[in-house]
């Protein structure tokens, strides 16, 4: 697939290449596997052809790649989601399951060969110091990073370091000033808990992007705050959350499903494990809405499918992603991992729903931009079900198996003017220049106290509006401003001011006025 192919639909799909990596992440991680193994006859021919073309190969090799290629040969025709983790791609992965990860607390992207910070976590220690979002990083330890062209994972590798290590960043401030800062590098939590607030009076939102190690602690803390601000109703949105811990989505379900009813069952080669509801859960009686797309995936998938089978709440979106596999991840001599599918996963119906992989790798995840070509997204999804196995739910609802989660209701993909919007934020130009707006007008701000009092029309007023289509007709002459194209861009710059003011969960309380999912949402739960 083409990064062509994909500048039309980024927005949406953005998460589809991290589902390379992402969703595969098991329900439990393993040591490394001891040797238990028997020699068998094959293993000893892949021994002697590793050593013949090591002895005899005309060329100079690099043994460590010799291995990756082995390895990759070996599961090339196994699932798309057994797979090789080499060893400097390891940490960052494990990282993110653990919840926490060494570093200095920024966000950042790419523009014209430099790293612009667009966030500074809060509590992290880059906090401490004058960065702040909009600066430039020209340097990291005196190694010019500027006009390199180095990739992000580059960047975060020399950002990361040990624990209590000094980070020495040469910065170029928003307006213009340079300086040297010190950090010393801290434990940062990574949150899978991207946002909670109230959408109205009644109905609690709250956004997972994950489920790790800390995803379970997050979402009961959230929940509780939630219902002491009111809350009798509640969106759970797990849109582009790639999966992770079974013990963590299994959690969740019992906050929410009451009873000794069984939540997920997984069946390997040799073994079969449940998972039940068996606790008094915080929201057993709210209302409940699911929201999933073409990327929620593996725990993802058995949060709304649960909801789903048992008719405890109702799944607003697009069909998901269609993972019903489990991995476990073994460690291996080199500091690399394996992550190997050891069992397939049975929701309540008895339904799996990992789609067909029988095509191949490349067609198994090309399988979301097909999806969008043929109009699926844009239009009521055209699976065909009567090809696939029926199953119930408690009030003898149909469901499917083999296909992901099918929605209870669909929301299409807004496909209008979506090439011009997506190119547009690709230059980044909207979010430079709310930076620079913001740091020029702070004053203007502070009469903001709480979430609650933010609006996109009072976040963005007509005089603003007005330089911001000044500034990117400055740098786009050419581009054409619609109405719908202009509301989309004010309701994300309202969002910029609003994570500057109360962070993640000011920016989503802006996005959700745009959000048709929550919209659909706050319609069912009244």
């Amino acid at each position: 697939m083409s990064s062509n192919q994909f500048s039309s639909i980024k927005s949406p799909l953005l998460l589809s290449f991290v589902l390379l990596v992402g969703m595969v992440l098991g329900y439990k991680m393993s040591s490394s596997i001891k040797n238990t193994f028997q020699s068998r006859e094959n293993e000893a021919v892949l021994d002697e052809v590793v050593k013949l073309i090591e002895l005899k190969y005309a060329d100079t090799l690099n043994h460590d790649k010799l291995v990756e290629s082995g390895i990759e040969g070996i599961i090339k025709n196994l699932d798309p989601h057994t797979v090789y983790i080499p060893k400097e791609e390891l940490q960052i992965e494990n990282e993110e399951l653990e919840g926490s990860f060494l570093g200095i607390g920024i966000e950042f992207f790419m523009l014209d060969d430099t790293v612009n910070v667009s966030y500074v976590m809060p509590d992290g220690p880059s906090a401490k110091t004058a960065l702040q979002a909009g600066d430039k990083l020209l340097t990291i330890n005196a190694d010019t990073i500027a006009g390199k062209k180095l990739s992000e994972k580059k960047i975060i590798q020399k950002i990361r370091g040990k624990r209590k290590d000094n980070v020495k960043l040469f910065v170029k401030h928003i307006d213009n000033k340079s300086e040297i800062i010190t950090i010393e590098r801290a434990q940062i939590p990574f949150k899978s808990l991207v946002a909670s607030h109230l959408v109205n009076t009644d109905v609690g939102y709250i956004k997972l992007r994950l489920f790790n190690e800390t995803t379970y602690d997050e979402f009961k803390t959230a929940l509780s705050n939630l219902k002491e601000q009111g809350a009798t109703k509640i969106i759970i949105d797990v849109r582009d959350n790639p999966g992770g811990y079974m013990d963590a989505v299994a959690s969740i379900a019992d906050e929410l499903i009451t009873g000794n009813k069984i939540l997920v069952r997984t069946k390997g080669k040799d073994d079969t494990e449940q998972y039940f509801a068996n606790k008094d859960g915080l929201f057993e009686n709210g209302q409940v809405v699911i929201l999933v797309n073409e990327n929620s995936a593996s725990a993802s998938e058995i949060l709304a499918g649960c909801m789903q089978d048992y008719d405890r709440g109702i799944v607003v979106g697009r069909r998901t992603f269609g993972k019903g596999l489990v991995q476990e991840q073994f460690d291996l001599p080199n500091k690399a991992a394996l992550r190997i599918t050891t069992a397939r996963y049975y929701l309540p119906s008895g339904r799996c729903i990992q789609k067909s992989f029988a095509s191949g790798k490349d067609e198994y995840y090309d399988d979301i931009y097909r999806r969008y070509k043929k109009g699926e997204m844009s239009g009521q999804d055209s699976f065909a079900h009567k090809t696939q196995t029926k199953y119930y739910t408690t009030n003898k609802r149909i469901v499917y198996g083999d296909e992901g989660i099918s929605p209870d209701y669909f929301i299409k993909l807004d496909t209008s003017e979506l090439r011009d919007y997506n190119n547009l934020q690709n230059t980044f130009i909207l979010e430079q220049f709310g930076h620079q707006y913001y740091h020029q007008h702070q004053g203007d701000f502070k009469k903001y106290k709480n979430i609650n009092s933010l609006s996109t029309n009072n976040l963005v007023t007509t005089q603003v509006e007005k330089e911001m289509i000044r500034n990117l007709l400055q740098l786009l002459p050419n581009f054409k401003v619609t109405p719908q194209l202009l509301e989309k861009l004010r309701i994300d710059l309202a969002a910029l001011f609003a994570q500057k003011l109360f962070g993640q969960d000011g920016k989503s309380k802006i996005l959700s006025t745009k959000d048709d999912f929550i919209k659909k949402a706050i319609q069912l739960l009244n």
